[in-house]
C-alpha cells in the first residue's frame, strides 16, 4: 500500500499486543471501536484482528 510500518498509528501488533491494547481502551471506558478498511481487496487482517481479540 505504500506505507511505512513506522508511518502507522493505532493497533499495530501480534495478537497479544493487539488483545492488551483493546483491554487498555475497555479499563479507560471504551465500548466500541471503529477500524478503518484500507484495502478493501484484502480483508485477511480484519479477519486476523477480530480473531485476536476474541481470545
Amino acid at each position: 500500500m505504500g506505507v511505512q510500518p513506522d508511518e502507522l498509528r493505532g493497533l499495530i501488533g501480534n495478537e497479544a499486543d493487539l488483545r492488551n491494547r483493546v483491554a487498555d481502551f475497555e479499563e479507560a471506558g471504551v465500548e466500541r471501536i471503529y477500524i478503518e478498511i484500507l484495502d478493501l481487496a484484502d480483508l485477511d487482517h480484519l479477519d486476523y484482528f477480530a480473531n485476536a481479540i476474541r481470545r
